[in-house]
């Protein structure tokens, strides 16, 4: 899916000399972090460490103080949102960014006024589409500074941070209008696909006539559950049968787990799980991780919440 030779690298001379702040969740510690939070530290010489918005802020006016005008925030996102204290897993308002909490995060943003000349939002998606348009131009009006954010996935391999191929840098500047929203570069196939089994990574093989229950559950609540045909159908809707691998970690947020349950030979049933991530993809959480890509509809399905 994102051949290395088609993403864009930041290396170690872009991230020396600006004011960092990562969310402090970390895998190793057994937080709701994939890796990626983790990997972005070993990157970034000179971070400071966030568990709450208020404490992002407070680290970028302390070092912007010191000298550079260059804010950057690092942690999962979404469209339109990016997690200051929580990893994977935001559920608490002081502890993101997105349109609706502004309340929260507006006030301790307009500390960076006379600060701040440029904002940047590392994470999968905070400027994709309406929404991420939405966000970046609040954010500017709070700050009154250039305020950026990705398109499309963030990742943290070997080399540093990097962006999905085709991605770019939604922008929001003092003095000029919104922008116009920009979709994610993710490749999508259109329609389901018709030639469908579940490839596990060298694992058996299993194939739709052997699906008979599929469920997707957000927060702990069913969002999505089908039978037999219904299951099948929906399930056509990710390339289950061509998993990749991903050099590194993926700065997204959870949306949901999906559960697929199916018969063997005997009648005997399995379970097997995977994790979406921003609704555009499905990860099998093994090591390394399979990824799957989705199709437009699934993220449709997932909206909707068909039962």
């Amino acid at each position: 899916m994102l051949p290395a030779t088609s993403a864009v690298t930041f290396g170690f001379d872009v991230l020396v000399g600006n004011c960092w702040t990562i969310d402090a969740t970390s895998h190793a510690s057994g937080g709701a972090d994939n890796g990626f939070l983790d990997c972005a530290r070993s990157h970034t010489p000179g971070y400071r460490s966030d568990s709450t918005t208020a404490q992002a802020v407070n680290n970028l006016v302390a070092c912007i103080g010191a000298g550079t005008g260059v804010a950057n925030i690092v942690g999962h996102g979404n469209d339109g949102l990016i997690v200051t204290g929580q990893g994977q897993a935001p559920s608490d308002p002081q502890r993101f960014i997105t349109t609706w909490n502004e309340n929260i995060w507006g006030p301790l943003c307009r500390a960076l006024r006379g600060k701040a000349t440029t904002i940047k939002l590392w994470a999968c998606h905070p400027g994709t589409a309406q929404a991420g348009a939405d966000l970046l131009y609040a954010m500017m009006q709070e700050t009154n500074a250039t305020c950026m954010g990705p398109t499309g996935f963030l990742y943290c391999g070997p080399q540093g941070l990097y962006l999905e191929g085709n991605s770019t840098w939604q922008v929001a500047s003092p003095g000029h209008p919104k922008p116009n929203p920009i979709p994610a570069p993710t490749p999508h196939f259109i329609v389901s696909i018709a030639t469908w089994n579940l490839n596990m990574g060298g694992a058996p093989v299993v194939t739709l006539a052997d699906v008979h229950t599929v469920e997707v559950r957000r927060d702990g609540n069913s969002l999505l559950s089908l039978r037999d045909d219904a299951a099948r159908s929906f399930l056509r809707l990710v390339d289950f049968s061509n998993p990749f691998h991903i050099e590194g970690f993926v700065g997204a947020i959870i949306t949901g787990e999906l559960t697929i349950t199916h018969h063997d030979a005997s009648g005997t049933p399995h379970e097997e799980k995977f994790l979406i991530y921003n609704n555009r993809l499905v990860v099998r959480d093994v090591d390394p991780p399979l990824y799957y890509q989705c199709s437009e509809g699934f993220a449709q399905a997932l909206t909707i919440g068909i039962r």
